[in-house]
């Protein structure tokens, strides 16, 4: 499962530019603090959960890096 924290999420849309598997969508709503969080759109893609399904591996998680504001958090189903 992958969580964006609308707490902590100021709306910069870095995992949305920089997911190389378009998992992420810009929001046309703004969250309760004014700003733009984006949505999961497509979790299926995410090769971080895909990774037991697929051979364990290495995983993107270019998301969870990038966000400046720690607000990405994927949770893989055990």
């Amino acid at each position: 499962m992958i969580k964006i924290n609308d707490k902590y999420c100021k709306g910069c849309e870095i995992c949305v530019d920089y997911c190389p598997m378009n998992v992420f969508e810009r929001s046309l709503e703004p969250s309760e603090r004014g700003y733009f969080v984006p949505k999961v759109k497509h979790p299926e893609r995410c090769t971080a959960l895909r990774a037991e399904k697929i051979v364990k591996r290495e995983v993107c998680r270019l998301c969870e890096k990038l966000c400046p504001d720690q607000a990405i958090k994927i949770e893989e189903d055990c």
